[in-house]
């Protein structure tokens, strides 16, 4: 909800799932699952059911969450993507929005985590918009027993990178 004088606007949004696993385990999160816990991609007849739904419900905007490209972690993340003819979560993920953008009249939207400039490039070419979660600027979360103790993601000044690479190619990021 954001609140401007006097008016409240909402956007409706669905959310769809693309894939619970991350290459990082972060302290407070409940999101993330490895493949030996259920942690698997959506198939795309279940992303574009999802989109549907939300489409014929009114919804402006599909917000696609996901783990930072667990393929490179995870054996079975990469196998899965392979067998769904990818090599990777960005290509997935494009193949994706690009989907529901050409089928439906919602938005892709995404936080796929670090992005060179050529994969904000290209999520650009189906999303109005993408995001990056900064959680603190504070180097004692990387401490032992801290939440992002032994992440390799989430690092302030690499999420400041994609911030400004989505910067130098003109895509709105929150």
């Amino acid at each position: 909800i954001n609140n401007f004088g006097n008016s409240i606007t909402y956007r409706p949004k669905v959310f769809i799932p693309l894939t619970s696993m991350c290459r990082d385990k972060c302290g407070y999160c409940t999101f993330v699952k490895s493949p030996q816990d259920g942690g698997q991609y959506l198939p795309i007849s279940d992303v574009m059911s999802i989109a549907e739904a939300g489409d014929s419900i009114g919804c402006f905007e599909a917000l696609f969450t996901l783990g930072d490209k667990p393929e490179i972690k995870w054996k079975a993340a990469e196998d899965q993507l392979n067998d769904f003819g990818f090599e990777s979560t960005h290509q997935y993920l494009i193949n994706c929005m690009k989907e529901v953008n050409s089928t439906f009249k919602i938005l892709p939207h995404a936080n796929p985590g670090l992005m060179s400039k050529q994969e904000i490039s290209d999520l650009k070419l189906y999303s109005p918009s993408g995001g990056i979660m900064i959680e603190s600027f504070s180097k004692e979360l990387y401490s032992k027993g801290k939440p992002h103790y032994k992440t390799t993601t989430k690092y302030f000044d690499l999420r400041l990178e994609t911030l400004n690479n989505a910067q130098e190619v003109k895509y709105p990021m929150t």
